[in-house]
């Protein structure tokens, strides 16, 4: 993948817009012309690479024939007309903390070389064997190499295990410190610098890997897997989901690399260019109303691996062939005069061949913080036509601008600035203390980022006025804050402009919700609106159970966007029908989710929301991740049954009756789960019914003594202990927590669909003993949302200590459009309410 790139900036990096002239001055001087590699042995490991040249993967050293065997591994550094430069061997023993790193020599999906992120390092995949090993490709241990601007080779990264005997593909980063690594068994797994162990972040047999613009995206000919998102952002957690493109772009072909362009010269990728291996040719997409439509392809035999840019409104791509067999080698230059949305067209030039008993993989843009490229590099290189003369005329024009970099601070590069805005999509409510801002990232490679300014300009003045943008910060990281005057849309478009007078924009989608004036200081979370159970996660990280979508999302206290989501449909009994969930508890490492166990609406049979499902616990905060472990679906049937058995005191027959509304004193739904102070025995808090059958006026909790055996599968059946009922002045459980000392918090509000009431009561977890109504003061409520959940119980529970409660905001019209989250709002629009609550 590449990244996103303005249309005006001649040559950027591949996921980084950073210097480029080298590419542009090299295409205007040099000669262009296929050129033999002479073989380049034992090359130092710290020759600083030039920013913006090209660095392919290159297995072989012309010594032997290439096979399945395990062959050393060099990143040769070409300029952009194809001449050597130079070639940095990486390590065939291991040495103190640093491992041996060879690939196979036949292998030709393997060798995925990336660009980081941030455009500091390069990532380069490899079998942790020696040099001559067998089928290699079958083998089961894996070393990334990291290697930075200034050639600094770093092999500590050693996988064991991750091939499991099968090709290991691609390595990608942010930043060089946390690493994903891509194959055919292991799938994609998530390691760090340096680390032994890895998660396995989703299993598909996937090629190429790469995140651009803080999204992970994959390939794979695979089950239809074609080019696609992996989970959300940069996961780095287990159970991760792909999801192709729209349009499925190559879902049926053969695709090893892909290029994510802009050609609009917007801040979106609107171009994407696939390699396909089989085909034999570079396929350009276009998206078009959301879905990404083919514009034809260019020619290229064997084609495996692609980075690009746009150099003057045009994409130049740079491409690797490995031949037939995947023991030969081509760079080539494909360039698109076409444009976006129109079909490719241009021409195809070979720049290098690989030497006889080498082979070529991957290519990247060469990284940042070595050699600055200059003019210089390129006069040296055109006066010399001989491959080996050019090389070594390169080699010593690059020591030369690598001095000249050093020495001299003239300026050089593009002079149009660069600019990008995170989060693409900011929610912002009225007359709110603690709106968030966006943070807007610039660069500008001829004048500096501190040389950047900006200003905004709203599509809507009503809803955010002129005076509403305030930039602040100075750099290449500014921020972004909002004042929104009324609820609504608008578009911000900011522009960066450079001393020079060159521009570049991005926008910002705004969406400024009502006035909250009961809780002007609440925290706003987007992604979903219809919250409902919320499990704290450990270093100001929490856990939301969403009753609409039956996923799970991690967010972090104050931070509007979530971290990461975990969707276990897959697993669930009933798939992808609702569950309702309503409510969680935490016990040790295991977390236990429920439906409400409630009719419809309308009073219709809903078996699916009987469903009580478990995940298990890792890691904490940013690092939190899930995984199955099983559910159950006869509670309900059970607990009607042993009412029954009962004598029907708690009528629980009636309750869950056809045609019987749940939202009633006597209906029937859950919304509390805690568990007694014996951490074994769960309490299950209901909304509704009320108790007696005669009165309605008592809370009810029903305890089920055997709840971890229901879900496991060693139970049937459910037991229970006695019903506790209890007065919350005629209210019902929205919630229940408790703390480690066994205090618990209770949120009580209607049992109807009011949600005009709501309070918190303290309770000793005892059956006898009655809950104390705390004298605190619940804001009301967003128009038509209810309070539904409490975070942590702070330990001691005491006067002064804050509680954090969340709101369901499904209902809530935000925007004064009439959309709700249940109807008409898109997810990143939804949103919920939270905000802490001061114990009196």
């Amino acid at each position: 993948m590449t990244g996103r790139v303005p249309a005006s900036q001649p040559a950027p990096s591949r996921l980084t817009r950073r210097r480029a002239a080298l590419g542009a001055v090299l295409a205007s001087t040099l000669v262009v012309g296929a050129v033999v590699v002479p073989v380049v042995a034992n090359a130092s490991s710290t020759t600083a690479l030039t920013a913006g040249d090209l660095v392919v993967y290159r297995v072989g050293d012309g010594s032997s024939s290439l096979g399945s065997a395990a062959v050393p591994v060099f990143l040769d550094e070409y300029n952009t007309s194809g001449s050597l430069v130079t070639s940095i061997e990486l390590p065939t023993a291991d040495s103190g903390a640093a491992h041996e790193l060879t690939g196979s020599g036949s292998a030709a999906s393997e060798g995925e070389l990336t660009l980081s992120a941030d455009g500091r390092y390069l990532l380069a995949p490899g079998y942790h064997q020696a040099v001559g090993t067998s089928s290699v490709a079958s083998t089961d241990d894996v070393t990334v190499a990291r290697v930075g601007g200034d050639g600094t080779v770093d092999t500590s990264t050693m996988l064991g295990g991750f091939a499991d005997g099968n090709n290991v593909r691609g390595a990608t980063s942010t930043d060089g410190t946390g690493i994903w690594v891509s194959g055919a068994n292991e799938g994609i797994g998530y390691t760090t610098l340096g680390s032994s162990s890895y998660t396995q972040v989703n299993s598909s047999n996937v090629r190429q890997i790469e995140v651009v613009d803080g999204q992970l995206y994959t390939t794979s000919s695979k089950s239809g897997i074609g080019v696609s998102t992996v989970g959300s952002g940069t996961p780095t957690g287990s159970g991760q989901s792909l999801a192709n493109l729209p349009g499925s772009p190559e879902g049926s072909g053969d695709p090893y690399s892909a290029v994510l362009l802009s050609l609009s010269g917007g801040s979106t990728p609107d171009t994407l260019y696939v390699s396909d291996n089989s085909g034999g040719k570079i396929e350009k997409f276009s998206l078009v109303s959301g879905s990404w439509k083919a514009e034809g392809s260019k020619s290229l035999s064997s084609v495996v691996d692609l980075t690009g840019s746009v150099v003057g409104g045009q994409v130049v791509l740079y491409a690797t062939g490995s031949g037939s067999s995947g023991t030969s080698g081509t760079l080539s230059k494909v360039t698109d005069t076409a444009g976006a949305g129109a079909s490719m067209s241009g021409s195809v030039t070979t720049l290098a061949t690989a030497a006889s008993k080498e082979a070529f993989r991957g290519v990247a843009f060469a990284p940042s913080g070595g050699a600055a490229a200059s003019a210089s590099a390129s006069a040296s290189a055109s006066a010399s036509p001989s491959a080996s003369a050019s090389a070594s005329a390169s080699a010593s024009a690059s020591a030369s601008a690598s001095a000249s970099a050093s020495a001299s601070p003239s300026p050089s590069g593009s002079k149009t600035p660069t600019v990008s805005a995170t989060p693409s999509t900011l929610l912002g409510a009225v007359s709110n203390t603690k709106n968030p801002t966006a943070t807007i990232t610039v660069g500008d490679a001829y004048y500096g980022a501190a040389a950047v300014t900006l200003t905004a300009k709203s599509s809507k003045t009503s809803v955010v006025p002129s005076t509403g943008m305030v930039f602040s910060g100075t750099g290449a990281t500014r921020t972004l804050t909002v004042t929104p005057a009324a609820a609504g849309y608008s578009t911000i478009t900011i522009t960066a402009t450079a001393t020079g007078g060159g521009t570049a924009t991005t926008t910002i989608s705004y969406a400024a919700s009502l006035a909250d004036s009961s809780d002007p200081s609440a925290d706003y979370y987007s992604g979903i609106g219809n919250a409902s159970a919320m499990i704290d996660a450990g270093n100001g990280y929490f856990l939301i159970g969403d009753d609409e979508t039956d996923v799970l999302y991690l967010y972090q206290h104050g931070v509007t966007q979530p971290v990461k989501t975990f969707d276990f449909t897959s697993k669930l009994p009933y798939g992808t029908d609702e569950v309702d969930i309503e409510a969680a508890a935490k016990i040790g490492n295991r977390i236990y989710w429920t439906g409400s166990m409630s009719n419809t609406n309308s009073g219709n049979a809903a078996p699916e929301r009987s469903t009580v499902f478990a995940t298990d616990i890792t890691g904490t905060g940013a690092s939190t991740s899930l995984s199955y472990v099983g559910a159950y679906t006869g509670l309900r049937t059970d607990m009607i049954n042993w009412d029954k058995s009962n004598g029907n005191a708690l009528g629980l027959s009636s309750s869950t009756g056809s045609g019987t509304d749940p939202k009633t004193t006597s209906g029937f739904n859950l919304e509390g789960l805690e568990f007694a102070p014996n951490n074994t025995t769960a309490y299950f808090a209901f909304r509704a019914p009320l108790e007696t059958t005669s009165s309605r006026t008592n809370a009810l909790i029903i305890p089920v003594t055997n709840l971890d055996a229901l879900v496991t599968g060693s139970a049937g059946t459910a037991t229970f202990g006695s019903a506790i009922e209890m007065n919350l002045g005629g209210l019902g459980f929205r919630d229940i927590r408790k703390n480690a000392d066994n205090q618990y918090v209770i949120l009580a509000g209607t049992s109807d669909g009011d949600n005009d009431q709501a309070a918190l009561y303290s309770w000793d977890g005892v059956a006898g003993d009655a809950p104390v109504k705390d004298a605190v003061t619940v804001p009301t409520p967003a128009p038509t949302a209810a309070w539904e959940a409490i975070g942590v119980v702070p330990d001691p529970l005491a006067a002064g200590s804050s509680v954090y409660l969340i709101q369901d905001d499904g209902d809530v019209t935000w925007y004064n459009d009439d959309n709700t989250s249940k109807s008409g709002l898109s997810a990143a629009d939804m949103k919920f309410l939270g905000d802490s609550i001061t114990w009196k």
